[in-house]
């Protein structure tokens, strides 16, 4: 591509959050992914709700979720909403103060899907007007913000969990594995045992992100576990005995808790590290990154690694970090990435 305009605008758009800055910028915009249309007739003027149905994006939505009908721009299959997805992106121009027509936009992506890219492509050529595009993908940019070139990335979400190993800067892409286990599959184990143990039946769109909440705040793999309170928005306190806690995250370990046949998370990087040719692998079990919204789980790193030295080798030497402000790790890979001269020739044009 030739003439960039303006300074690029690198755009993490997760199922449950969306990052999004200047490129260069050290740290991110965050938003919940969540979109919203009224779902109640206006019966009086005034009041802090818009008068349009939507879509709306953003705080408005987060402070009054039980007001709106929530959607996502991606389906728990991994299937992008492309509508949804460029209402991510009109929010985030507009926050930024920044014309759609003249800033080229990094993307991120946690696993190719091309059917995804054209998708997304053509809705902001077209609806948006934007230059150009790049899409990065999410568990490089982890490394990069490392200053690492070597090492394999297990990342835990909400739509899927992934296995990528890089070595020396090259993609491994025949040792990539995926899983549909993920954060939105310990949301829906939320719901089923808050509902079962505990009593509380959470149903609409609106109390799909409360059973989120609560999964973050309650959830845990840890041993030894105590019962814990939840303040609700009405001012309810419940209580979740030590059995819930550490059934919600049980279910990423052991798929025929939820009838699934995908891979748990740790096997995701045993059967990858396993693929990877024979004299590269100690190289990538010494170099494992946990990442991911889920993957910052009570519990959830020491467990990982519990189940993996279980399934690899006696000798191997496996290392596993969680770098710090692990969430924000791949829009700070993008976020340098997208800053580069180098970058100029990769833009994908209109």
């Amino acid at each position: 591509m030739g003439d960039l305009y303006l300074q690029p605008i690198t755009t993490d758009v997760g199922r449950h959050a969306t990052r999004f800055n200047l490129a260069g910028s050290p740290q991110p915009s965050v938003i919940s992914s969540a979109i919203g249309e009224l779902k109640h007739p206006r019966v009086l003027p005034g009041g802090a709700l818009p008068t349009s149905d939507g879509p709306h994006v953003g705080p408005l939505v987060s402070s009054h979720p039980g007001a709106f009908r929530l959607t996502y721009p991606f389906s728990p299959d991994g299937s992008v909403d492309a509508g949804n997805y460029t209402s991510l992106l009109v929010h985030a121009h507009d926050s930024l103060s920044c014309k759609p027509g003249e800033h080229p936009v990094l993307l991120t992506e946690n696993y190719p899907r091309y059917s995804n890219r054209a998708s997304i492509a053509e809705s902001l050529f077209e609806s948006l007007s934007v230059p150009a595009l790049y899409f990065a993908a999410a568990p490089v940019l982890t490394l990069y913000a490392q200053g690492l070139t070597t090492g394999g990335v297990i990342y835990v979400g909400d739509t899927c969990s992934t296995f990528t190993p890089v070595y020396q800067g090259l993609g491994l892409a025949h040792s990539c594995a995926r899983s549909d286990l993920a954060g939105h599959t310990a949301t829906a184990m939320t719901r089923d045992l808050l509902c079962r143990d505990v009593g509380l039946n959470l149903v609409t769109t609106a109390e799909y992100e409360l059973a989120k909440r609560i999964k973050h705040e309650v959830a845990s793999a840890s041993p030894n576990l105590q019962a814990s309170s939840y303040l609700l928005p009405d001012g309810t306190s419940v209580t979740v005995p030590p059995s819930t806690r550490s059934s919600i995250l049980a279910c990423l370990f052991s798929p025929s808790d939820t009838g699934s046949e995908s891979l748990p998370v740790h096997g995701l990087a045993t059967s990858g590290v396993a693929s990877v040719d024979v004299d590269l692998r100690s190289k990538v079990w010494e170099s494992l990154h946990l990442v991911g919204g889920t993957a910052s789980a009570d519990g959830l790193a020491e467990e990982l690694v519990r189940r993996l030295r279980e399934g690899a080798p006696d000798h191997a030497n496996i290392r596993l970090s969680r770098p710090k402000g692990m969430d924000g790790q791949v829009f700070v890979g993008g976020s340098i990435l997208a800053s580069l001269s180098a970058m100029r020739g990769m833009w994908v044009g209109r």
